[in-house]
């Protein structure tokens, strides 16, 4: 990885058919906030979800940040925890890791939660005081 400030999106497997549409139609604008932030992403992906991006109109997203596989049976909030502890990285996702801070306790400050309105992904739900 390069200097630059390294996020890691979380894009694990949804519960419902409904939550893994919203997880494709997503990642491409968290990812893209992201870029346009400074950050270098890295995504943490299922097989699934990979598959369906490739196979989507969204498929360009995967070219310019870094891939990493959650094997099957893997704890994928441990795996997406201890990539970013490794790289120094900030976390961004709308899980609060509440049963992983005693082991984390960094993720209060480098987990950055995302609101998504009218179709755009804002980093810092702040952002979106008075669009209301």
């Amino acid at each position: 990885m390069s200097d630059k400030k390294v996020a890691i999106a979380d894009s694990r497997s949804g519960v419902s058919p409904r939550e893994d549409d919203m997880r494709l139609e997503l990642l491409p604008a968290i990812v893209k906030s992201l870029e346009r932030d400074g950050y270098e992403v890295v995504v943490v992906i299922d097989d699934d979800l990979l598959v369906r991006i490739e196979e989507s109109e969204h498929a360009d997203v995967l070219r310019n940040v870094t891939i990493e596989h959650v094997p099957s049976q893997a704890n994928s909030a441990e795996l997406l925890l201890d990539l970013a502890y490794e790289a120094d990285a900030t976390v961004v996702s709308n899980d609060s890791f509440e049963e992983y801070q005693s082991r984390y306790p960094w993720i209060l400050q480098r987990r950055i939660p995302y609101r998504v309105f009218q179709g755009e992904v804002y980093l810092d739900p702040e952002e979106l005081m008075g669009v209301f």
